[in-house]
């Protein structure tokens, strides 16, 4: 089981997959306090599950050095 996170301009996509196939999604609108939504929901996402991953997408390059 992983939890997928896809960070988007106009919403937050969240999933968790299964052996490459969903199990649950939820979808938050990019606004004031999006962080915060998205992490609300993704722990509403895995309630009960056990993820053993999670991947998330950004638009643009991560960049770790400089902390961006």
């Amino acid at each position: 089981m992983e939890l997928c996170i896809d960070f988007g301009g106009s919403e937050i996509k969240l999933g968790a997959v299964d052996n490459g196939a969903p199990v649950r999604t939820a979808v938050v609108p990019v606004g004031d306090g999006d962080l915060e939504a998205a992490a609300a929901a993704a722990r509403d996402l895995v309630e009960g599950l056990s993820p053993g991953a999670v991947g998330i997408a950004v638009p643009g390059v991560v960049d770790r050095a400089a902390g961006r």
